[in-house]
């Protein structure tokens, strides 16, 4: 090979190399809204028995979660997962727009007061508590929770609104909700 193009192929390698690198910085994402996922069921409309109070669609990768409900404040949807969180401990979510407030909860039998720790209660981890804001967020699993290994667990995305009736018109569109590694 000529010098020429041992240089030529030399700085090619290394813009594909830097390019790879920025472009999939996040090395074993889960990506929870994407079907092929084995580990994840399906979305579930409502909460633990109680009446449809939020919908979830999903489209071109993004979901679109909405109040359903005249006679509660907040409503959810969940997805029963089994994640490895010595492997992928970090939710990072990307919430475009919200109308009123949304907020993210992890819930489990796991999961147990602890008066030292404001996010752990009976049966849950509240990961964002009610928001309007927009953005990228992580959330720590392992150090939030102090849990590892395999866990299963149901992710609850909700919204709503603090005053009013019902959560009619309450609406979140998140681009993107991931489970990632972080080296």
């Amino acid at each position: 090979m000529s010098k020429i193009n041992l240089v030529i192929y030399s700085v090619v390698l290394i813009i594909s190399l830097v390019f790879a690198y920025t472009v999939h910085c996040e090395k074993g994402a889960i990506d929870i809204f994407k079907a092929e996922n084995e580990n994840i069921s399906d979305w579930h409309e409502g909460w633990a028995g109680e009446p449809i109070e939020a919908t979830i669609e999903i489209k071109k990768d993004e979901a679109i979660i909405e109040g359903a409900t005249q006679d509660k404040a907040f409503g959810s949807v969940h997805k029963n997962m089994t994640i490895d969180l010595d492997r992928y401990s970090v939710i990072k979510i990307d919430v475009k727009s919200v109308s009123y407030y949304w907020y993210l909860i992890v819930s489990g039998e796991q999961f147990h007061f602890d008066p030292t720790n404001p996010r752990l209660a009976d049966g849950y981890a509240l990961l964002q508590e009610s928001t309007n804001k927009t953005g990228k967020y992580k959330y720590d699993l392992k150090k939030i929770t102090g849990l590892s290994g395999k866990q299963n667990f149901d992710l609850q995305i909700g919204v709503g609104r603090f005053s009013g009736d019902g959560n009619i018109g309450c609406k979140a569109v998140i681009k993107s909700l991931r489970f990632i590694q972080i080296d």
